[in-house]
């Protein structure tokens, strides 16, 4: 059994934010050129790393670590009141709108799944924007926790959509 994908998705992993604070000039933050890197090394561009059964373990586990610590980053003191209603307005806005889109989308004849596109829609990126929101400073304003409070609001319902609506659930 070969480690090469392993060790290459690690050294990148681990190089991407030493390169970052060679050039601190660089406003890019880290996540954007982890992306950046896995597209170029990957079967898309020069096909140096596929992502084995190994490279998936690890990613499962990474995926784990990194929602975990976005829990953390969640102060629930600043979620009374208004806040917490504004986190579930936008969460049933956003409900209200992925489900007519994925419904207007399956009605058109281009779509299969319209749950799977509405729960597609909801997802955000709460793994990118806690690092960006941190490296902005900003995670901890009042702002970055309202973003940081809708992003796991949106992971959360898609999580739970998704999983109601597998055929084993």
């Amino acid at each position: 059994m070969s480690y090469d994908n392993l060790v290459i998705a690690l050294a990148v992993a681990a190089a991407v934010p030493f390169l970052l604070a060679l050039a601190p000039r660089v406003r890019l933050p880290g996540p954007v050129l982890e992306i950046v890197a896995g597209l170029v090394l990957g079967p898309a561009v020069l096909d140096r790393v596929r992502p084995d059964g190994t490279v998936e373990a690890l990613s499962v586990i990474g995926l784990s670590f990194l929602l975990f610590l976005a829990g953390l980053e969640i102060d629930l003191e600043r979620w009374r009141g208004p806040a917490a209603r504004l986190v579930a307005l936008g969460l049933a806005g956003t409900v209200a709108l992925t489900a007519a889109v994925g419904w207007s989308l399956a009605l058109a004849g281009l779509v299969e799944s319209p749950l799977l596109v509405g729960i597609a829609l909801a997802a955000t990126s709460l793994g990118l924007l806690i690092p960006v929101l941190k490296d902005a400073g900003a995670a901890d304003r009042p702002a970055g926790q309202l973003v940081i409070g809708g992003a796991s609001a949106g992971e959360f319902c898609a999580v739970v959509l998704c999983r109601c609506s597998s055929p084993s659930a």
